[in-house]
């Protein structure tokens, strides 16, 4: 009788026990569709906020969990998306963009999204199918753009010139910056809103227009055969590419000593400050409203100052950002750490607390291989940090994805 007892509490708990198996990618047009109205169903890996408030972003509930776990940063992401004078490309074909970032990263909230905002632009369902890879009817600006965002999005760390050099046969150097500003600001977003799976809401009726007769309640809508079975040629159905192994400490160094010297490849504005600060205050408003948001985080956060220099540093590693790796150690170095200590940080033979471990392991995952993210990676972080502080730690992963690529892509030189 006791062991039946055992065993029944035993099956209990692994049926209780976060899943570790990463939500599956669909394949075709008619499987995106059914997985974006499953996901209003979703169960987040965070508790839902309360209702409630009287904060404008709370009308969606990615907005809604921004409010509630990381309130400090409402402001910011309020001036952020204020029109940017300097910023002059058509919001559509950006959104198009995020559909394709967020399609690759497999952050099906902020795929039902874009869906919305394209359907309710008057983009159709073909219109919004071919963006799955059929690329062959858009124009050669357009193709350039989607090819830049694909590798942008899944290998930040191959990035090279001759990428820029083909964005700048259709687009101003401002505009190629604003192209990545823009797509590594949405891998920061797919990596808050999917690796918090947070669910999508029920209606999507506030991205509908006045008087407009678009339905937006349900993503269960006809498809063409044409798109219906076609497999996704862009989403990451056999995984996401390997990253090279850890480089040694010694090619750490090469690389961190070439990058003091480089010219940088973007357009810098004039002034004080850092040369991130710098790049993008090419955007006066967009741009300073993001540096008010990286800064804010050191200033308000509830993580320590060397837990978040800490997940920059691993980030950084796993992305091959020379830049933002500086940047972490010297932020480190200021907290009194060494460079072996620093270098044992990612070393995967270092000893490490459980919680640390947890960090390391959810950092790593979701700044390289967001698709493969599961409940149990971050029921693990939330073993050894409170629901606001495993907010924090994925928010300070989502910033390292947008610094990382705007950076490196930039070949920014060490200040």
């Amino acid at each position: 009788m006791m062991m039946n007892w055992v065993l029944l509490v035993s099956c209990c708990a692994a049926a209780d026990a976060p899943s570790s198996d990463p939500v599956p990618v669909p394949e075709t047009r008619e499987d995106v569709k059914k997985g974006l109205e499953a996901h209003k169903k979703a169960t987040p890996r965070l508790p839902n906020p309360p209702a409630g408030g009287d904060n404008r972003l709370a009308r969606v509930n990615n907005g809604r969990f921004r409010a509630y776990y990381l309130p400090f940063t409402a402001t910011d992401m309020v001036a952020s998306r204020e029109p940017d004078p300097a910023m002059t490309l058509d919001n559509t074909f950006k959104v198009k963009l995020f559909w394709i970032t967020s399609r690759m990263n497999h952050c099906i909230y902020c795929l039902g999204h874009q869906e919305h905002k394209l359907l309710a632009a008057g983009v159709d369902d073909d219109g919004i199918a071919v963006l799955d890879g059929d690329w062959a009817a858009a124009k050669p600006e357009e193709k350039a753009a989607y090819a830049f965002t694909r590798k942008l999005t899944i290998s930040p760390d191959q990035i090279t010139e001759a990428d820029l050099q083909s964005l700048r046969a259709f687009y101003t150097p401002t505009q190629v910056l604003e192209i990545i500003v823009t797509v590594a600001g949405y891998n920061a977003t797919n990596r808050w809103t999917g690796g918090l799976n947070i669910p999508a809401e029920e209606d999507g009726g506030f991205f509908r227009k006045p008087d407009s007769p678009i339905r937006l309640d349900t993503f269960l809508t006809p498809t063409s055969p044409k798109y219906a079975k076609m497999r996704s040629q862009i989403a990451l159905l056999e995984g996401p590419p390997t990253r090279a192994a850890r480089e040694p400490r010694d090619r750490i160094e090469a690389a961190l000593a070439a990058a003091k010297t480089r010219k940088p490849l973007l357009p810098m504005a004039d002034g004080e400050g850092s040369n991130w600060e710098k790049l993008l205050r090419t955007f006066p408003k967009a741009g300073e409203g993001r540096i008010r948001s990286l800064k804010n985080l050191e200033k308000q956060g509830k993580l320590s100052a060397k837990l978040r220099a800490q997940i920059a540093w691993i980030a950084a590693r796993q992305d091959r950002a020379w830049y933002a790796l500086a940047d972490a150690r010297n932020r480190l170095r200021a907290l009194g750490m060494s460079d072996a200590e620093i270098e044992a940080i990612d070393d995967p033979q270092a000893k490490r607390s459980e919680a640390d471990a947890a960090v390391l392991n959810l950092t790593q995952k979701l700044t390289a291989m967001p698709t493969k993210v599961s409940d149990a990676d971050v029921a693990a972080v939330r073993k050894h940090f409170n629901d606001f502080e495993t907010a924090e730690v994925v928010y300070t992963i989502c910033n390292a994805a947008f610094f990382d690529r705007v950076t490196e892509a930039a070949r920014l030189p060490l200040d």
